[in-house]
């Protein structure tokens, strides 16, 4: 065909790319900065319990089935630490934080798990009150009511 011969016009198309690029470099950065941060920190207990609070919130069903979701991140996490699994540990760290709904997410489940003054402090700290429009319902509990068929109470 003759439009194949003709050259196609790249022009927005590289401008499109150097602007991937850059920002694939930036946050690359950011990512290299908060590991050399954190990375040290990090525990199988800690990988494991950051995990759990975000998987947890999907169901928010009973504070027994977060400590079997921690149990299982806990031996997974045990097995990549034994095995000195950095590359996995590393990216295991990223998936939760790199999620748009983790934060959303480990507050819920801290708050449903009663630990209302580690997901005060985290509110406080990084400004959230007016992010999640549900904070006062979870303080007060009322965002975890089961409906009456279930046969469950939830106390105050």
């Amino acid at each position: 065909m003759e439009s194949d011969k003709a050259p196609v016009d790249l022009d927005a198309g590289e401008y499109y790319l150097d602007t991937c690029f850059d920002e694939i470099k930036k946050r690359s950065a950011i990512k290299q900065d908060v590991w050399h941060a954190v990375g040290s920190k990090i525990t199988p207990e800690i990988l494991a319990g950051l995990s759990a609070l975000f998987y947890f919130a999907r169901d928010l069903d009973f504070s027994e089935s977060y400590a079997h979701t921690y149990a299982i991140h806990l031996r997974e996490a045990h097995g990549k630490f034994a095995a000195s699994d950095n590359s996995s540990i590393r990216q295991d760290y990223f998936h939760i934080f790199e999620k748009s709904n983790a934060v959303y997410n480990i507050l819920q489940s801290l708050y449903f798990l009663r630990q209302q003054e580690i997901a005060d402090q985290l509110v406080a700290t990084y400004e959230l009150d007016s992010k999640f429009s549900w904070l006062d319902k979870a303080r007060t509990r009322s965002l975890f009511r089961k409906p009456d068929y279930c046969g469950y109470v939830i106390k105050a």
